[in-house]
């Protein structure tokens, strides 16, 4: 891959730390806002706490944002420390076994936890069928599924994406992606009580990232002062305690989250920094599991203590919200350390084989069909 691209790497080594504790408030605000429908009323009709534990949509949208972000970071550090003729084949190999085994037992837990032993309703949510078209969250067996198929569908998308940024056509792109989505929305019927996701309307989100990385230090420049992070930090919390529906403002929380990763004080960036770059790290399989955490803690607070979810005052909340983070924390440390870890080694140390057998045998039949195109014309 010949491209001035391949050795561009304008992350330092702190910033790219600041990423994963980015990612890991993200996980958490997705976190808050699956739970807030556990919440008793009086925490609901505040203002303020509503808007915090409302903000699941504009996380994952921002998440989307910073995957883009260092999906094209991921490739480019590839492509520079091991040139691969056919760089996709280990990209693809790399994404496969980084998603897929994990996923797998992610739909087993849903799975046994709903007790929906349906070998078709288990294979549509493990190749993402379920939400492709209209479908309600309640007959979904992942409902988180959904964020999953825009990430999937944008990473087949990608080779295309990069190549329109070798040639400079990255904003052409998105206004096709925008174009595909309006069309596709023109065509999707969608019933009342329907939900539908578009992924065309999700990529520019994606498209956010990879332009904050290839503008990276130009953001940075911009990003010196600390006073112009403190503006848009606090213009966060107006906007989150004053507005309604703060989920649809993403841009505002994306140029926020670049600006933390760029100039985070270092004071919150300390105190934060231990649980969150560690749920960063963990946000794949904290992701997966959480939902069912939250309901198997839920559960067996109210099983051991007798109280019922209209009995429940602040303190009893306030535990059971804690309850319901250690146990997700637990559970995707366990995922992680058994299923996401090992199958990320295995896919490093496997993909050079395949690509150098994939190379071998177009090689073979390139040189081949050369061959045989000579031997005709003689």
């Amino acid at each position: 891959m010949q491209n001035e691209l391949v050795n561009y790497h304008p992350f330092t080594a702190e910033e790219s730390d600041r990423i994963h504790s980015v990612r890991g408030w993200l996980a958490f605000f997705v976190f808050c806002c699956h739970f807030s429908g556990f919440l008793e009323k009086p925490f609901q009709d505040n203002v303020v706490f509503s808007r915090i534990f409302n903000s699941g949509y504009s996380a994952i949208c921002v998440f989307f944002a910073v995957s883009g972000l260092l999906l094209i970071h991921s490739f480019l550090k590839t492509n520079t420390e091991h040139y691969f003729k056919y760089p996709w084949i280990h990209f693809f190999t790399k994404r496969i076994f980084r998603i897929f085994p994990l996923w797998l037992a992610a739909t087993i837990i849903h799975v046994v936890y709903s007790g929906k032993y349906d070998l078709g309703i288990y294979f549509k949510s493990l190749f993402f069928l379920d939400v492709m078209g209209p479908f309600k969250f309640n007959e979904v067996l992942a409902p988180i599924s959904w964020s999953l198929y825009v990430e999937e569908f944008f990473y087949l998308s990608f080779p295309l994406i990069f190549l329109a940024i070798k040639r400079n056509w990255l904003i052409l792109a998105l206004l096709l992606c925008t174009l595909f989505g309006s069309l596709l929305n023109n065509f999707v019927v969608v019933p009342e009580g329907y939900n539908f996701t578009n992924p065309f309307n999700m990529l520019y989100y994606f498209g956010f990232g990879i332009a904050a990385y290839l503008f990276w230090p130009v953001l940075k420049r911009a990003a010196i002062s600390p006073w112009f992070f403190y503006c848009i930090f606090l213009t966060q919390i107006i906007y989150v305690s004053l507005i309604e529906k703060n989920e649809k403002f993403t841009e505002l929380n994306i140029l926020f989250s670049v600006l933390f990763i760029l100039q985070a004080p270092k004071g919150l960036t300390k105190v934060t920094h231990s649980l969150f770059n560690l749920l960063g790290k963990l946000c794949f399989p904290f992701y997966l599991v959480h939902s069912i955490s939250i309901h198997f803690a839920r559960d067996t607070f109210i099983r051991f203590t007798e109280i019922e979810s209209g009995q429940q005052n602040g303190s009893h909340q306030f535990a059971i919200f804690i309850l319901c983070f250690l146990i997700s924390l637990l559970a995707s440390l366990i995922l992680h350390r058994t299923i996401e870890r090992p199958f990320i080694t295995i896919g490093s140390r496997i993909s050079p084989g395949i690509q150098n057998g994939v190379e071998t045998l177009l090689s073979y039949f390139g040189g081949y069909q050369l061959d045989k195109k000579v031997s005709d014309r003689t």
